[in-house]
C-alpha cells in the first residue's frame, strides 16, 4: 500500500511540472495540459484516484494549497501598477463580481434546474478567476501594462470576493434562512473583510520588522514566509470560514510593497511553491471527474457555458467601465479573458459534499456544473485570447530585440552590427557623452541606467536578451544580476573583460554574473584593439552558394562570429561554449561578426593619411 502511495504522489509531481514545462514549449496555457493529464489519468485511464490516495486529508490539503497559492499571487502586485487603473479594478471585483453572479444565479436557475439557493451558490462559485490560470494565460498573451495589471489584480483578489459570497450563501442555505436581510449580508460582508485584511495585517505587522531588523537569518526567509502564510491563513478561517484565502492575499500584498526589505528569495520560493502546487491540485482535482456527471448536464450545462462566456464576462465588464479612460479595444479584450480555476473547483467540491451530507436536493450537480465552466473557459480563453489579442492590437509584439548598457565605441560598433542585420536595438547608457555620441550615429538610445527600481516596460518587454557590455566587469555582472529576473539567466549576456598580470579572475562565479559572450579570444580589450587597426564590425546575409565557410574564406578565416540572426530577426550571441545552440550559421541567416579590414580600403586610407601629413 504505501509503495502505491509513494509512486502514485510521484506521478502526480512528475505529470503535473512536465504538462508544465511542456505547455512553455508548444505555448499553450497549462491548465489546458493540466486538465487533461488529471482526465486521463483519473476517469478515462483509471490510473488515479484522489479519495483512495489523499482520503480524508485531500480537503484539507486543497484549502492550503490555494491559500499558499494566493499569497504568491499578492506578492506579485504592486501597489504602483494601479495608476491609471485603480477605479476600473475596483469596480470590477465588487460591481463586476456582483453582476457576474447576479447573471450567473439566474442562468444556473433556469437553464439548470436549481433551486434558487442552489443556483446562487452556484453563480457565487463562477465569480472566481484566480492566479492559477490568469498568470500563466497573460504570461503567454503579454497584454500592454495597464491591460495586464487590470487582469491580474482582479484575478487575485476576485478569489477571496467569490469565496466570501459562496460561504454567504452557503451558510444561508444550511441555516434555511432564505429570507436574509440585507443588513445582515451586508454585517457577514464586513465582517469577512475585517477579519481577513485584519489578520492579514496583523501578521505583516509581525514579519516587516523581523525582516527590517535582520531578526530571520536568509536562509530561513522563505521557511518563515510559508509558516507566517498559513498561520494567517488558518487564524483567518478559524475565526471566518474562507476569510484565510484573503488573509494570505493581504499578506503577500503587504511584504510585495513594504521599502524595507527585499523580498526577492521570498517570491522565488513562493513561485517554485506554485508551480508544484497548481501540478498536484489541478491533476487531482480533475481526475476526481466523472464524465458520466457532465454528460448529465446536457444542453442545459452548456448554456450555462455559453452564458458565462458571451453574456456575463461583457456585462460585468461594461457595468465596470463605465467613465474610465480603456479603450474600446481594451474593454473587448478584457471582456474576453475570465478563465476559471482552482478556487471555484475546489470550493465547489467541499460544500457540494456538506450539502449532501445535508440532505440538499440538486448538490450532486454543483461539482461536474463549476468543472464544465472550467474545462470550457479555460479552452476558449486559452485558445482564443492570445489571437484576439493581437486582432485588437492589445498585445506587446513577441521580444526580437537587443538591449545593449554601456555605449563606448566597441558597444555602438556592435549595436550598429545588430541594427544592419535588421535587429532592434535599444543601447543604455549612464555616460552622458557616450550617449550623446550613440545617439549622433543614429543609434535608439536611452540615457538611464537599468539598475533603476522602476525600470521602462518598454525595455523590458520589446527586448528579448540584454548584453552589459561596459569596461567595468563588476558593473556588468550586476546588471545582469539585476536583470535576469526579467530576462532570465538564458537571455542575460554580458562580455569578458582582459584578463592579464594583476587582474582579478571573475569567472569562477556564473551565480554572480550573466552569460560571457564571444568566445575566449574576444574580450572587451580585443574588440577594441581590432577596430583601431581598422576592423569592422558588419553584418552579412549567407546563401546556398555563399554559406559560413566561403564567409570564413573570404575573411582569411579572420572573422570573429559575434551573433547569428535567424530567419526570424532574432539575435543569438555567440558564447563562450561555441556557436549559437552548437550549430554553424545556416543560408538564409545573417551573420555579424568582426571582419579585417578590406586590403584596398587599407591603402586608400594609408595614402590619405600620408598627405595629410
Amino acid at each position: 500500500m504505501s509503495e502505491t502511495v509513494v509512486v502514485g504522489l510521484a506521478a502526480i509531481v512528475i505529470i503535473g511540472v512536465a504538462a508544465q514545462w511542456l505547455a512553455t514549449v508548444i505555448r499553450v496555457p497549462s491548465i489546458l495540459l493540466l486538465l487533461g493529464a488529471g482526465l486521463a489519468a483519473g476517469p478515462i485511464l483509471g490510473w488515479l484516484d484522489p479519495d483512495e490516495l489523499f482520503g480524508d486529508l485531500l480537503a484539507p490539503f486543497v484549502s492550503l494549497a490555494v491559500g499558499v497559492i494566493l499569497f504568491e499571487g499578492g506578492l506579485s502586485l504592486k501597489i504602483r501598477e494601479l495608476e491609471g487603473i485603480a477605479g476600473a479594478t475596483w469596480r470590477l471585483v465588487s460591481l463586476g463580481a456582483i453582476t457576474t453572479w447576479a447573471t450567473l444565479w439566474f442562468a444556473s436557475a433556469w437553464l439548470l434546474n436549481l433551486s434558487q439557493g442552489l443556483a446562487a451558490l452556484l453563480g457565487a462559485i463562477l465569480i472566481v478567476s484566480g492566479p492559477t490560470v490568469i498568470i500563466p494565460l497573460l504570461r503567454q498573451i503579454r497584454p500592454t501594462r495597464r491591460i495586464g495589471a487590470i487582469l491580474r489584480w482582479e484575478g487575485i483578489l476576485i478569489d477571496a470576493i467569490g469565496a466570501m459570497f459562496a460561504v454567504i450563501v452557503f451558510e444561508t442555505i444550511i441555516a434555511g434562512q432564505v429570507d436574509r436581510t440585507l443588513a445582515e449580508t451586508a454585517q457577514d460582508i464586513g465582517v469577512f473583510l475585517l477579519v481577513g485584511a485584519g489578520v492579514g495585517g496583523a501578521v505583516a505587522a509581525v514579519m516587516i520588522p523581523l525582516l527590517r531588523r535582520f531578526r530571520i537569518p536568509e536562509f530561513l526567509h522563505s521557511g518563515v514566509s510559508l509558516m507566517m502564510a498559513l498561520s494567517a491563513f488558518t487564524v483567518a478561517n478559524l475565526i471566518r470560514d474562507e476569510s484565510g484565502l484573503l488573509a494570505t492575499i493581504v499578506l503577500g500584498l503587504a511584504l510585495a510593497n513594504q521599502p524595507f526589505v527585499s523580498v526577492k528569495s521570498i517570491v522565488e520560493f513562493s513561485e517554485t511553491i506554485r508551480v508544484l502546487l497548481i501540478a498536484v491540485l489541478f491533476i487531482v482535482l480533475a481526475a476526481q471527474m466523472e464524465f458520466v456527471a457532465l454528460l448529465d448536464l446536457g444542453f442545459g450545462g452548456l448554456a450555462l457555458l455559453a452564458v458565462a462566456i458571451l453574456i456575463a464576462r461583457p456585462l460585468a465588464v461594461a457595468v465596470s467601465t463605465i467613465g474610465s479612460d480603456l479603450t474600446k479595444r481594451e474593454r473587448v479584450f478584457i471582456s474576453a479573458v475570465a478563465p476559471r480555476g482552482i478556487v471555484a473547483a475546489s470550493i465547489s467540491s467541499v460544500f457540494a459534499t456538506e450539502l449532501a451530507l445535508a440532505g440538499v436536493e440538486g448538490a450532486e450537480t454543483l461539482v461536474p456544473a463549476a468543472f464544465l465552466v472550467i474545462l470550457g473557459t479555460a479552452f476558449f480563453y486559452g485558445l482564443g485570447a492570445a489571437p484576439l489579442a493581437k486582432r485588437l492590437g492589445v498585445a506587446l509584439p513577441d521580444p526580437r530585440g537587443v538591449l545593449i548598457v554601456g555605449a563606448d565605441l566597441v558597444a555602438r560598433e556592435i549595436a550598429h552590427g545588430l541594427k544592419a542585420a535588421g535587429v532592434e536595438v535599444t543601447v543604455v547608457s549612464t555616460n552622458r557623452a557616450e550617449d550623446y555620441s550613440a545617439r549622433m550615429s543614429g543609434l535608439t538610445t536611452r540615457y538611464t541606467s537599468v539598475l533603476n527600481e522602476r525600470i521602462d516596460d518598454r525595455l523590458l518587454f520589446t527586448n528579448a536578451l540584454v548584453l552589459a557590455l561596459t569596461v567595468n566587469d563588476e558593473y556588468n555582472s550586476l546588471i545582469c544580476l539585476r536583470m535576469s529576473q526579467y530576462f532570465g539567466q538564458a537571455g542575460t549576456f554580458q562580455m569578458r573583460r582582459p584578463e592579464g598580470p594583476g587582474t582579478p579572475r571573475t569567472m569562477a562565479s556564473p551565480q554572480l554574473r550573466g552569460r560571457p559572450v564571444f568566445g575566449g579570444d574576444l574580450d572587451h580589450g580585443t574588440l577594441e584593439s581590432r577596430l583601431a587597426e581598422g576592423h569592422e564590425i558588419k553584418a552579412t546575409t549567407l546563401s546556398e552558394s555563399f554559406d559560413y565557410d566561403a564567409y570564413q574564406r573570404q575573411n582569411d578565416n579572420l572573422a570573429g562570429l559575434l551573433f547569428i540572426v535567424d530567419t526570424y530577426g532574432r539575435a543569438l550571441p555567440r558564447t563562450v561554449e561555441g556557436e549559437p545552440k552548437n550549430r554553424k550559421p545556416r543560408p538564409g541567416e545573417k551573420v555579424v561578426g568582426i571582419v579585417p579590414p578590406d586590403p584596398k580600403k587599407a591603402k586608400v586610407t594609408a595614402k590619405t593619411a600620408e598627405q595629410n601629413s
